[in-house]
């Protein structure tokens, strides 16, 4: 079969555009004679073939910069000679992150999502002739602010120092280091600082943007004396020759900075000892510290809100639920679409996108809280030094922190202790309500005790092969042994556990005031018990 390309003046396509609309509100096929017909004339004289296709404005396109969520950015389009067909059609390789819209007056523009880079394709009405240009979508870094202003460092152990930027995904957040007094305290590129010496009032400082962007730490080193050895600890793991056992508590000191610097003392139980996986990948030999009394205040796990929707059109990566009485219902619209508020009561957003995320749980998730310790407000305000509103991060639109206005927990204590503090391997089950049972993997120098680790077992639990195996300490022990009280308190209360309420989306488990294992949704307060692992020496 042989095929000839043919060419089509604008005529001829209008021609034929209102010959399909004439048949439009018939069920009868054209035959063949009927489209020959419709079609004669394409070879007439006076028709002109493509010769090229060019986006003439390549050079603005190239850096486009999200300052404005979906400003529209002219496409200009030009095809030659004038009186070629000027029928075009455009392609972009990635939507989410270019999009493409015709104008009523013919004229075309690009939409920029998110950051990114995709390629704009225009071809002539045969696929024939092309012009493409690749548009990478940037943000700017618009601030940054240090999570701690200052910090306490015990002489030749390092620190990173974290840095919030606004937003977190910034395209442009290279961030420079400098140090008021390099000799005292340096700072590397990575924004890892050194103390050398006895010092104080020593400003670190990060800067972004050419400097137009600016933040500093203040720091001060010592020499810590008045805690136990912990370097003399890492070396005994390491030679084997530990002088603790599995029962064994160690007191530490700790400040409570949210309140006047009270001052609590923590006993660390040592509750296992073993091999424990580090951030990189590495295996070492380490022990598990439990604290044996909680924090002397109730946080809750997570805490979910209903995000009011407020713009005109759908957004690419947010799931949209409209609300009437006490009826979720989700809605099944394409990017750019209009949202219909007047259908609705309110209308709800999320971007925790999953297919069997329904209305209720919808409503349940972001009403009561997600038993997802990955993500968990709790999980952030264990692991942080921060000062307050600076270690809370918002993972999902619909979570929320009630306590994001206090100290990170590890503020509280020593710069020799938090040095010694490995990030290990922690496995934890989301729950199957949502997610699919997937296993989340942290890196965390605080963490909770899973059920499986403390000896406790259900079945809306993960089991140990999933969460990890049960510490010695709890070998035999009994429920009433179990029970944990707040620092300062006399009494039992109820603690959380890092496990998931696997068959929903808001519960998680707790370790009862009796020791026994339950769950509850996760925006209530509850106590926590956090554990810890000390390694060998490098």
């Amino acid at each position: 079969m042989t095929t000839e390309r043919v060419t089509v003046n604008r005529t001829t396509l209008t021609g034929i555009a209102n010959a399909i609309r004439t048949k439009s509100g018939s069920q009868e096929l054209y035959k063949p004679s009927e489209m020959a017909a419709a079609i004669s004339g394409i070879q007439g004289g006076g028709t002109t073939p493509v010769e090229s296709v060019t986006i003439s404005n390549k050079a603005d396109l190239a850096q486009v910069w999200l300052e404005t969520p979906y400003a529209s950015l002219p496409l200009t389009i030009s095809v030659l000679p004038a009186d070629a067909p000027q029928f075009v059609n455009i392609v972009s390789s990635d939507s989410s992150v270019i999009g493409v819209r015709r104008n009523d007056d013919g004229s075309y523009v690009v939409r920029p999502y998110k950051p990114g880079t995709a390629t704009i394709t225009v071809s002539d009405y045969s696929g024939d002739v092309t012009d493409s240009v690749a548009i990478t979508v940037g943000k700017h870094l618009t601030g940054i602010q240090m999570a701690s202003s200052t910090l306490e460092l015990v002489v030749g152990v390092s620190r990173k120092l974290d840095v919030n930027l606004t937003p977190n995904w910034a395209t442009d957040a290279v961030l420079a280091w400098s140090s008021s007094d390099p000799e005292s305290v340096s700072v590397d590129q990575n924004g890892n600082v050194t103390a050398h010496k006895h010092c104080e009032g020593i400003v670190v400082t990060a800067t972004a943007r050419g400097g137009t962007l600016t933040t500093s730490c203040t720091i001060k080193a010592y020499v810590y004396e008045d805690e136990p050895d912990w370097d003399t600890y890492r070396q005994q793991l390491k030679n084997n020759t530990l002088s603790l056992q599995v029962g064994d508590v160690i007191a530490m000191p700790w400040s409570d900075k949210s309140n006047k610097n009270k001052e609590y003392t923590f006993q660390w139980r040592i509750v296992h000892t073993g091999t424990f996986e580090v951030e990189g990948g590495a295996t070492k030999k380490g022990m598990v510290l439990m604290a044996v009394d909680s924090l002397p205040f109730s946080t809750p796990f997570n805490h979910g809100r209903r995000l009011v929707a407020d713009e005109e059109t759908a957004q690419s990566g947010i799931a949209y639920y409209g609300v009437t009485g006490s009826t979720f219902t989700k809605l099944e619209l394409l990017e750019g679409d209009p949202i219909p508020y007047d259908q609705y009561t309110n209308v709800y957003k999320t971007d925790l996108i999953s297919d069997k995320m329904t209305g209720s749980l919808f409503s349940s998730m972001t009403g009561n809280g997600l038993n997802r310790w990955e993500t968990s407000a709790l999980r952030q305000f264990l692991n942080s030094d921060a000062d307050p509103n600076n270690w809370y991060n918002r993972p999902y639109l619909s979570d929320n922190c009630s306590y994001a206005n206090r100290y990170g927990f590890l503020s509280g204590f020593s710069p020799a202790f938090i040095a010694a503090l490995a990030k290990v391997k922690v496995q934890t089950s989301r729950n199957t309500a949502i997610f699919n049972g997937e296993i989340d993997t942290t890196h965390d120098r605080m963490f909770l005790p899973s059920a499986s680790q403390v000896g406790l077992s259900s079945s809306y639990a993960a089991d140990a092969t999933k969460e990890g195996e049960k510490w010695a300490y709890y070998e035999g022990l009994s429920n009433n042994d179990r029970r944990i009280k707040p620092l300062g308190s006399t009494s039992f209360y109820t603690a959380w556990l890092r496990s998931a309420n696997l068959p929903y989306t808001y519960s998680e488990c707790i370790i009862t005031s009796s020791g026994a294992l339950n769950s509850y949704t996760s925006y209530t307060s509850y106590y926590a018990a956090p554990a810890c692992v000390i390694v060998e020496s490098d």
